[in-house]
């Protein structure tokens, strides 16, 4: 059976380098961050096909296709339209992955549903969030671009072999043999006017971003009292202050059993590998402003090693942990402190909005999706239909 993930930039770098989010429990406001990756497409027999989609929004459903071809500009210059639809698909795609789990709401088709009220008061719909999920995705990248240019970091030569590589893999493991098969397929993806030359612009500018955020952490100042920090092993019952107070009183409790009947650092992870409640599970070195408030707060109390606690934190529920003294971090621990630094110091230009970042191009609600009396189709599904239909022209 012949797989293949579309089009991914994560290659063997980590887009966390970019979106700062490489811990699972370091963001406040999950669900984040940037996988510029396409749902896994599978082989599937004739008998399995029924209609391939063959437009934009018969792939991805009537919604999304409401938002696409924006113009935003950046410091006076405008974002190529092509630009902003490959990141409204990705940051779709990546936010769909959590709706198939429950965490927002879903289509029948398992994508994000846009006319969906949100989760919480931030943004009235599923739509508006994504809008300003896809903006902050963009404007970072332009930002980093920019800081390279200041610092005069341009792409590499590896780079641009790497670019190279990357779009050929990506048409071998298709079985795709000429170029206009390759923009009839990222037009269908990305929208009508994607082609390979800006598909190829847009990882430039990737690369670009990386480069920067190489550099910055090749020369970030550390402090002593940051290369040696508390470390912490922790288990997770999750209830998120957006929970009712039954199921976080009944985490509560459960967390203090689990409390009770764990004597040692082993003890932790055994009963957690057994226990249906624990829904994470490890252990961290904390760094400052890494973790969330309250676990960071605990871990840089005065404790005594082997000490067990409860932490409440309010982005996701109750933590047993345990202080395991402290431990001197790896340079890729510290090369994550300095992303991290970075991104916040993006974020905040971003709220202060001290780069011209906008649009004047204006979003509508979008229209529910109504549930079919039928079995619907998946969205992998239909990824599988769409594959099988390339290799067969």
């Amino acid at each position: 059976m012949k797989k293949f993930i579309a089009i991914s930039l994560l290659l063997t770098m980590g887009l966390a380098t970019i979106s700062g989010c490489n811990k699972k429990l370091s963001d406040t406001n999950a669900p984040s961050g940037i996988d510029f990756t396409m749902p896994s497409v599978t082989e599937s027999t004739p008998e399995e096909t029924e209609k391939v989609p063959e437009t934009f929004e018969e792939l991805y459903g009537p919604q999304l296709v409401k938002f696409l071809d924006h113009q935003y500009v950046f410091e006076g210059k405008e974002i190529p339209k092509q630009e902003f639809n490959f990141y409204l698909v990705d940051s779709f795609i990546e936010l769909s992955n959590y709706a198939t789990y429950g965490y927002l709401p879903a289509t029948y088709q398992g994508f994000l549903d846009l006319s969906a009220d949100y989760i919480n008061d931030d943004f009235k719909t599923c739509g508006n969030y994504l809008v300003d999920y896809t903006e902050k995705t963009l404007e970072r990248i332009y930002i980093l671009n920019k800081l390279a240019e200041d610092n005069e970091i341009t792409i590499s030569d590896e780079s641009k072999a790497n670019i190279d590589s990357v779009v050929d893999d990506f048409k071998t493991s298709m079985g795709i043999t000429s170029d206009e098969k390759v923009d009839k397929y990222l037009k269908l993806c990305y929208g009508p006017d994607m082609t390979e030359e800006m598909f190829r612009e847009i990882f430039k500018r990737f690369y670009i971003a990386d480069a920067y955020s190489k550099y910055y952490c090749a020369n970030y100042n550390f402090k002593e009292s940051d290369k040696t920090v508390p470390n912490v092993k922790y288990v997770l019952f999750y209830a998120p202050d957006t929970v009712d107070q039954t199921t976080k009183s009944k985490a509560y409790d459960t967390a203090v059993t689990f409390k009770n009947a764990a004597k040692t650092s082993e003890d932790m992870l055994k009963l957690a590998e057994s226990n249906d409640s624990a829904y994470d599970y490890g252990e961290v070195t904390v760094s400052r402003g890494v973790m969330v408030e309250r676990f960071e707060e605990w871990a840089y109390q005065s404790h005594t090693e082997g000490d067990f606690d409860i932490v409440y934190a309010p982005e996701y529920g109750y933590f047993v942990v345990q202080y395991l003294g402290t431990k001197e971090l790896s340079q890729e621990e510290l090369d994550n402190i300095a992303i991290n630094d970075l991104n916040n110091a993006i974020l905040s230009d971003i709220k202060n909005k001290k780069y011209k970042f906008y649009t004047n191009d204006a979003y509508y609600p979008v229209s529910p999706i109504p549930t079919p009396t039928t079995a619907p189709k998946t969205a992998n599904d239909i990824y599988n239909e769409m594959y099988n239909n390339y290799l067969d022209e």
